[in-house]
């Protein structure tokens, strides 16, 4: 009530727009935080902080088919290229779809995931050995190996590494 109170004699500060989207996040109020958010994007479309977290809020809610969180983070790189968050974002989002793939077999969609997250992290020697590991179940050695050498090299003491590369040899 403090934030709507302080939005409502100051309607034009986006922090404190932003402070009451949050507080209603936290309040479980998610519609009424994503319609503040919204509000924040129609006075500055370019807020970066309003699209990375409307981003998330849609991510979370997993509706995917009506709203696509990819959309809010990709437009925060076009304003901010070197953002990190939305990187990191767009990243575990198209991992978390890999990893969706992977579970009912369907090595083309993980590996075109796997792909698109690396675009967002390429120094990940972790996505670069999924994506051998993709390979190796699909019998594309040549392929595999590739993106196990520079998986290794990246990171040539990571146990995580490793164990991806040793699990898609038991597959």
């Amino acid at each position: 009530n403090v934030y709507r109170t302080a939005v409502k004699y100051n309607p034009d500060n986006a922090e404190t727009r932003m402070d009451l989207a949050e507080a209603l996040l936290i309040n479980g109020q998610i519609q009424a935080a994503e319609n503040e958010l919204n509000r924040i994007l129609e006075r500055d479309p370019e807020s970066v902080q309003a699209l990375l977290r409307l981003g998330e809020v849609t991510a979370a809610r997993g509706r995917w088919w009506r709203d696509d969180p990819i959309f809010y983070w990709k437009r925060v790189l076009k304003i901010e290229p070197d953002n990190l968050t939305a990187r990191q974002y767009l990243s575990d989002f198209y991992l978390d779809r890999a990893e969706a793939a992977l579970s009912w077999n369907n090595y083309s969609v993980a590996v075109e995931m796997y792909r698109q997250a690396l675009e967002y992290k390429p120094e990940s020697a972790q996505i670069l050995a999924a994506l051998g590991g993709c390979y190796i179940r699909t019998g594309d050695t040549d392929e595999a190996r590739s993106y196990i050498e520079k998986a290794l090299a990246q990171a040539p003491r990571d146990l995580d590494v490793y164990g991806e590369i040793i699990r898609a040899w038991f597959d």
